[in-house]
């Protein structure tokens, strides 16, 4: 699947502008299609390239429904990223928008202490007899805890394991160290960067040099990886639904043998056979019988002389 972006669409939002050739990782050398006033201008066709092979990782990832971890700690795609994880059409994905925590992948365990406290409190505030007893410096200070988690923990909630389908980032250069995790777990990458990057992945990543400073040019490109990703959601609840229809509209076999049929039919000819109740009788009956013609004397015939 590719997308439907145009070079046009991305020209106009401002893509092809990088930064400082000063600054440039030489990993993004290949993508830069001119250099003037010592600024970098990327190469719009290649760069439309990375975006096709992202888009049909996401609609792979759908078509799987796996989770999707998006990474955005830049103060200009904040909102974007927390908007974004609730636009999938299954349910809302995990995010991170204030800052990556080490270990949010590689140290499941200890980040999920921390996750469960956020709903320990929650469940503090529900019970009402027992939040009512608490002082007011105490739910003071529940109330900082939950707001210092939540704010550090909250998009991870919905994180099911510690190896998601993918990871999008949308700012390279902030978030070197939510790339090393994932390329330590192997976990495939979606990196939205500029020339500035000082970490990138060799492997298992798929790099999208832009002018990610451009909120435009990050929300056109995002629009594209979520449609990918519900495109192939949408195939999968397709094929669910293709092999349920053959089991509900295959009728039921009914499979009578002989015997069976046999037995019905003798059964509806002699009501009387198939009752036990009746057999029992006809058994005491016939044994009856039985006794009263042993008790009877025996006749004897002369023959005549």
């Amino acid at each position: 699947m590719s997308s439907n972006l145009s070079l046009m669409n991305l020209f106009q939002t401002g893509a092809q502008r990088g930064n400082s050739k000063s600054k440039l990782n030489p990993k993004l050398a290949k993508y830069v299609y001119t250099v003037k006033d010592q600024i970098c201008f990327w190469d719009l066709v290649k760069v439309k390239q990375n975006i096709d092979k992202a888009v049909e990782l996401m609609n792979k990832n759908g078509s799987k429904k796996r989770q999707i971890l998006l990474v955005g700690t830049s103060h200009h795609v904040k909102g974007l990223v927390e908007t974004m994880s609730k636009d999938f059409l299954n349910e809302e994905m995990p995010f991170v928008c204030n800052r990556w925590i080490g270990g949010t992948l590689t140290n499941r365990k200890t980040i999920n202490i921390s996750v469960n406290g956020i709903k320990k409190i929650e469940s503090y505030e529900q019970n009402e007899k027992f939040y009512k007893n608490l002082t007011s410096n105490e739910k003071l200070n529940l109330k900082k805890t939950k707001d210092r988690s939540t704010r550090l923990f909250g998009g991870i909630r919905t994180l099911k394991s510690a190896k998601p389908g993918c990871v999008v980032i949308f700012d390279g250069a902030d978030n070197s160290a939510a790339m090393k995790e994932a390329e330590i777990l192997d976990i495939p990458l979606i990196v939205i960067t500029n020339a500035s990057t000082i970490y990138l992945p060799n492997k298992n990543t798929i790099i999208i040099p832009c002018n990610n400073n451009s909120i435009k040019t990050v929300e056109l490109i995002a629009k594209e990886l979520i449609t990918g990703y519900n495109e192939g959601l949408k195939n999968f609840v397709e094929e669910i639904k293709a092999e349920r229809k053959p089991e509900q509209s295959a009728p039921r076999s009914r499979n009578f043998n002989n015997s069976n049929s046999d037995s019905r039919s003798d059964s509806r000819n002699n009501p009387s056979s198939g009752n036990p109740r009746n057999d029992g009788n006809q058994r005491a009956n016939s044994s009856s019988n039985q006794n009263s013609n042993s008790q009877r004397p025996a006749r004897t015939f002369n023959k005549p002389a």
